[in-house]
C-alpha cells in the first residue's frame, strides 16, 4: 500500500509530456511537423522545447494556449488536492474491496472527462482502474477497456512514479 501523490502536476513542466504525445498525434493526421503545428498555434517551437525544462512563466503562457486548443478545464490547486484525495480513496477501496462508493467515484470521474480536465490521462486511468478491479472476471474487464486503456498508455510519460504504480497494477 502506498499514498498517490499529485504534487508533480503543481508545477507546468510535466504537462508537456502529455501535450507532446497530442501534438505528435495531431500533426501525424494533419500530415505536418510538430513544429509546423507549434508555428499554425502561435507557439514559438523553441520556447514549447525550454517549457519542457523548467517552470517558467513563459510556460504557463505555452500551457494555457494548449489547454485552450485541446479544449481542455485547467485545474487550480484546490482541484489538484481534492483529485488527490480521489484517487487515494480509490486505490484503497478498491485495495480492501469496500465498493459501497462505486457509483459516486464513476458519477465524479466521468465528470471530468466530460469536462475534459487537464489531468484527463490520470482520470481516465482511475476510471479503469475502479472498474475492472470491481468486477468478478477482471479478464473480460480489460478486454472491455482495452481502446481505452490503448489511450491511456498513450500518455505514460505523463505519469509521476505513484501514477505509474497504478497503471502498473493494471
Amino acid at each position: 500500500m502506498f499514498r498517490i501523490k499529485l504534487k508533480e502536476y503543481y508545477g507546468v513542466a510535466i504537462y508537456m509530456n502529455m501535450f507532446d504525445e497530442m501534438l505528435k498525434e495531431e500533426a501525424a493526421e494533419l500530415v505536418i511537423t510538430k513544429e509546423t503545428l507549434l508555428k499554425d498555434l502561435k507557439i514559438n517551437p523553441s520556447s514549447y522545447r525550454r517549457c519542457k525544462i523548467s517552470d517558467r512563466e513563459a510556460s504557463a503562457n505555452v500551457i494555457t494556449r494548449l489547454v485552450s486548443h485541446y479544449n481542455m478545464k485547467r485545474m487550480l490547486q484546490d482541484d489538484l488536492i481534492y483529485l488527490e484525495e480521489i484517487v487515494n480513496d480509490i486505490y484503497l477501496d478498491v485495495n480492501y474491496k469496500v465498493y459501497d462508493k462505486f457509483n459516486y467515484y464513476v458519477e465524479l470521474l466521468d465528470d471530468m472527462i466530460a469536462n475534459r480536465v487537464v489531468l484527463l490521462p490520470i482520470v481516465q486511468l482511475f476510471r479503469i482502474f475502479i472498474d475492472v478491479f470491481s468486477k468478478q472476471d477482471i479478464e473480460i474487464a480489460m478486454g472491455k477497456y482495452s481502446k481505452e486503456f490503448e489511450e491511456v498508455e498513450k500518455y505514460k510519460s505523463f505519469f509521476n512514479e505513484d501514477i505509474l504504480k497504478i497503471y502498473d497494477i493494471l
